[in-house]
């Protein structure tokens, strides 16, 4: 029997895919823009620190600019997902968290310290919180997302992939924008930005967000609140000065609030599958008339521990309600919009931040110089209806705090010849949690904890991550000949961590968690620090057919620093020594070509790639216990491209990604096999037909555009 977070996420998933449909009415041109022209525009990114062709460039990148993410309606910045091959989502506790997956490699480890193994940032700042990642999208000039692991030129090692959200800047310009939008459940989001010169040498950019709606779910529960809304604000102003003609400093700073119910999830009910060792080798969703508490061999109706129909000395073998869960609840109608939730509530939940960015820029002919400084705050406090069900049983909270600051330096060089990047990189991390785990209200009726006076109960972690890293980088091109380039580059970082854990048992408690909480005992305590020397690098080659044609071959190594579990509840299954668990590394092989075709009104990108796995962090999930292991794995796969403009107005675009995972030797139970990377779809598959032409005053676009992704597995146990 999956747990309810579990299940949870099965109903956020196909929430987030059929929302993305219904949204995605804009214009999208995978590589391209949507112009009225048959030759296709070029895409500059600077996804190597300097702005190229997205066609020059012999990494697998794939870029939205500001006016396709309008077109396209993605208002978050998980959105992206939809319409890029090879990039997926993960979450956790019933839809709550979000992160990427990126050809296979994510991390849906839900609590607050663990970082992904895919980094974000947004104007070259790093976003530490793997729950930051998960933000409004809004006055953007584009976003870049590279595939395979990037150790050399960004900031954080990443083994999976980044994605870069660029927003847009000051100009000589004056302009302005604003745009509104009312749509169902009373949602307003209104948008828009400003800027231009205020002085000689200096301009400003202000922009602004909002958005609301009603709740989505309506709860059957008397008194309980309906959930699934939002009331979301966000500012971002920059303000830049040209302090010479070759020297720009350029100041951001930015904030945001959302105060909401929790996000769609509801409860499906499931049956366990056991072997003759009584060891769960499946999990199915249970039939409407199903009375066995676990399948057997056979068939048979097999124990498995979970029997909460009677006191502890007479337990009944059978479920509580045929077809239900195990706290006696069945979910009629688990497609519709109500739920029947004792413990929800529409803006408990709230998440704060702020932060700011001082990028120094200095030109000196062939040589620039940059310095990005960055400092982020992030604050939340959640709250979950765990059993998703009427009936008082369990609650879950979540409350954490994070701050980073970096520092980086870089020199880089544009020769003829050769061109190179040179720096330093200066991480902190300060993750601390002051409070999660679960709650048995005082009014929770399951024999068990009526029967041991456990009732007002609850289990509280306390933990904090502090995380020091500094790095030297390097990477430089040489072109061999006028048609081949080779690329070298690596970063060695040194990585220190402290980490601070207890469990402690607090009495008199309500449904959620607050001041009114009697602290009990300490149920564990547990304190590390660790140090970790890591290397990353790259060599590749680079070879021009012709002008519009490049082949390209890479060798990368990604690692990612070890971390500590903090088991949640005090995890008493999860001792000491399997607190920490290893850096992981990633080696990967990739082959690839980017092409433009008749006349540059096609363009034709694909690549292949194996990836050796070494260590990697891979999380399991057994009912509330949460941990990460080491395992070894194995994933190649491959991704294709083609954006087309056939005729002026009329746009084509189609891609397409395939990807095969296997996770060595993981132990889920006693049963000791190999698994399938979780939120891996093997298929992805995208679609985009446009025709813009001249209409009255203006132009009008008609557009039909999609996605499918094929099944996948929402955890490691498979």
């Amino acid at each position: 029997m999956i747990t309810n977070s579990e299940s949870g996420k099965l109903t956020r998933a196909r929430a987030a895919r059929s929302l993305s449909l219904l949204t995605a009415m804009g214009a999208i041109s995978i590589g391209g823009t949507a112009a009225a022209q048959s030759t296709l525009d070029e895409i500059i990114v600077s996804a190597q620190k300097r702005d190229q062709s997205i066609q020059d460039l012999g990494i697998a990148v794939t870029a939205f600019s500001g006016e396709e993410i309008e077109r396209l309606g993605f208002n978050t910045s998980t959105d992206i997902a939809a319409m890029t091959p090879g990039v997926h989502l993960a979450g956790s506790i019933g839809g709550q968290f979000t992160t990427f997956s990126i050809r296979g490699v994510t991390q849906n480890d839900f609590l607050d310290h663990t970082e992904a193994p895919n980094a974000v940032y947004v104007d070259e700042g790093y976003i530490a919180s793997m729950q930051g990642q998960s933000f409004a999208l809004f006055d953007l000039e584009r976003v870049e997302i590279l595939k395979g692991p990037q150790g050399t030129l960004f900031g954080r090692n990443a083994t999976g992939g980044l994605v870069h959200y660029i927003s847009r800047k000051p100009t000589d310009m004056a302009e302005a924008s604003f745009a509104a939008t009312y749509g169902r459940f009373n949602q307003l989001r209104l948008e828009g930005g400003i800027g231009g010169p205020l002085a000689d040498g200096v301009t400003a950019r202000i922009a602004f967000l909002h958005n609301q709606h009603d709740p989505i779910y309506t709860n059957l529960v008397p008194g309980a609140d309906d959930i699934w809304n939002d009331n979301t604000t966000a500012a971002r102003g920059h303000l830049s000065f040209d302090l010479s003609d070759n020297v720009n400093l350029l100041l951001t700073v930015h904030g945001g609030r959302s105060r909401m119910g929790t996000a769609p999830y509801k409860s499906r009910q499931t049956i366990a599958v056991v072997n003759e060792d009584g060891l769960i080798v499946n999990s199915i969703l249970a039939s409407p008339s199903e009375t066995r508490e676990c399948i057997g061999p056979g068939g048979i109706n097999f124990d498995c521990g979970n029997d909460l129909t009677g006191t502890p000395d007479g337990f009944t073998l059978v479920r509580p309600v045929p077809g239900g869960d195990f706290f006696g609840f069945r979910d009629e109608d688990p497609g519709s919009l109500f739920i029947a939730q004792d413990s929800a509530y529409d803006d408990l939940n709230w998440v704060r931040t702020h932060g700011g960015t001082a990028n120094l820029g200095w030109s000196m002919g062939a040589y620039d110089l940059t310095l990005v400084t960055d400092a982020k705050r992030l604050s939340k406090e959640f709250y979950l209806d765990a059993d998703a069900s009427p009936l008082p049983y369990l609650n879950t909270f979540q409350q954490a705090e994070n701050e980073s600051f970096s520092q980086e330096v870089r020199l880089s060089y544009a020769g003829d010849e050769l061109r190179w990047v040179a720096g330093a990189y200066y991480l902190h991390i300060d993750a601390e949690v002051p409070g999660t785990g679960f709650i048995l209200p005082p009014d929770n009726q399951a024999p068990t904890v009526v029967a041991f006076g456990l009732q007002g109960f609850a289990f509280s972690d306390q933990y904090r991550l502090k995380t020091n890293s500094y790095s030297a980088f390097a990477q430089g091109e040489y072109d061999v000949t006028s048609d081949l380039t080779m690329v070298v580059g690596g970063r060695l970082t040194r990585e220190q961590k402290s980490f601070d854990y207890r469990s402690d048992i607090f009495v008199g408690v309500d449904r959620v968690f607050d001041e009114t909480a009697i602290f009990a005992a300490q149920a564990r305590g547990y304190e590390c620090r660790l140090g970790y020397t890591l290397f990353t690098g790259k060599v590749a080659l680079e070879y021009r057919l012709e002008d519009d044609a490049l082949l390209y071959a890479s060798l990368n190594r990604g690692v990612k620093a070890g971390g500590f579990n903090a088991p949640f509840g005090g995890g008493a299954a999860i001792t000491d020594d399997v607190i920490p668990y290893e850096s992981e590394q990633l080696n990967s092989l990739e082959i690839g070509f980017k092409s433009e075709l008749l006349d540059r009104t096609m363009r034709l990108n694909g690549a292949l790639y194996f990836y050796d796995y070494k260590d990697y962090q891979a999380f399991k999930l057994i009912g509330l216990t949460t941990q990460v292991v080491n395992a070894d794995a194995r994933y190649y796969g491959g991704e294709l491209e083609l954006l087309t403009q056939p005729m002026d107005g009329l746009t084509l675009a189609t891609s397409a990604s395939y990807i095969k995972t296997k996770v060595k030797d993981i132990d889920f139970l006693g049963v000791i096999a190999d698994r399938e990377a979780a939120f891996t779809p093997e298929w992805q598959l995208t679609g985009l037909v446009r025709y813009e032409f001249p209409f009255a005053v203006g132009r009008l676009a008609l557009q039909a555009d999609g996605h499918y992704k094929s099944s996948f597995y929402y955890s490691l146990s498979n």
